[in-house]
């Protein structure tokens, strides 16, 4: 299966904010709450699936399977023994909506051409000291492993 590390703060795809007057009459803008944070972090995942796109030569076509370890800054008020894992939303952010970035940054480097050609995905959120954690790394980023079904 062929894998990618991204290195960074793995940021959550919608988390809506509005921008501009709220009410009746006025014009406003709903956009991601940290959308230049976003940009970043996408932009990352982006370069890394074109890397990908070049290792394996080809778009992947058909169904994918995605396997995704997102590993976020333990903190400081956590310690490892009270609590290993992330299990709250301020812990780097749901599980869902980091797989949402991720999945947008593997269609725009060209592995994939769709998000929805991914049938079967799994995630992990871990520190880079949970114990058990497969694929977990050093530091905050993501190990993405995808492979046609």
């Amino acid at each position: 299966m062929p894998a990618v590390r991204v290195y960074g703060t793995p940021i959550p795809k919608g988390n809506m904010t509005c921008l501009g007057p709220r009410g009746k009459g006025g014009r406003h803008l709903i956009v991601d709450a940290k959308r230049r944070e976003l940009e970043v972090w996408q932009g990352k995942v982006t370069a890394a699936a074109g890397a990908l796109l070049a290792k394996i030569g080809h778009q992947l076509a058909g169904p994918v399977a995605v396997s995704v370890t997102f590993t976020v800054e333990r903190p400081k008020t956590v310690p490892l023994t009270k609590r290993p894992w992330p299990i709250t939303r301020s812990a780097g952010g749901d599980a869902d909506k980091l797989l949402r970035a991720v999945l947008d940054g593997l269609t725009d480097g060209g592995v994939i051409a769709d998000d929805s050609q991914v049938a079967s995905c799994e995630v992990w959120r871990c520190y880079p000291d949970t114990p058990g954690c497969p694929d977990r790394m050093d530091r905050p980023g993501a190990l993405i492993r995808i492979e046609t079904m």
